[in-house]
């Protein structure tokens, strides 16, 4: 009963894990007010099978990210560029960048699992 308890628990925490790896995980970058600012972001698919990766931005209007969808094979590590026009006040702003897995095909009938991940992210204006 305890061993098909672990099992149980270790095939529900590896389906929970995400299968990629982000180069950097802060914008932290200084703006000034009505330029624009850009960092390049690499996302490498660490797992066995082909993925795609949906990226957006939650929280602030000013910032867009290209492109919004990376396909990746495994192994495969591709760029994505973050861009915040400096339109808000002076000071310090967060948002969130978000990446959301995307399955290519349900695991059962009827049940699908997108895993989304949110970044938490903050840049100056000054």
């Amino acid at each position: 009963m305890v061993v098909s308890k672990t099992i149980y628990l270790m095939l529900l925490l590896s389906t929970l894990s995400f299968a990629f790896k982000i180069d950097e995980l802060e914008f932290g970058k200084v703006v000034e007010q009505n330029n624009k600012m850009e960092k390049i972001f690499n996302l490498t698919n660490n797992s066995i099978e082909d993925k795609i990766y949906r990226i957006s931005i939650e929280g602030d209007k000013n910032i867009k990210v290209t492109p919004a969808l990376l396909n990746l094979s495994p192994q495969q590590n591709k760029e994505f560029k973050v861009e915040v026009t400096a339109k808000n006040s002076k000071g310090n702003h967060d948002y969130f960048l978000v990446i959301k897995e995307v399955r290519k095909k349900q695991l059962k009938k009827g049940v699908a699992l997108n895993k989304v991940v949110k970044i938490k992210q903050s840049y100056k204006i000054k």
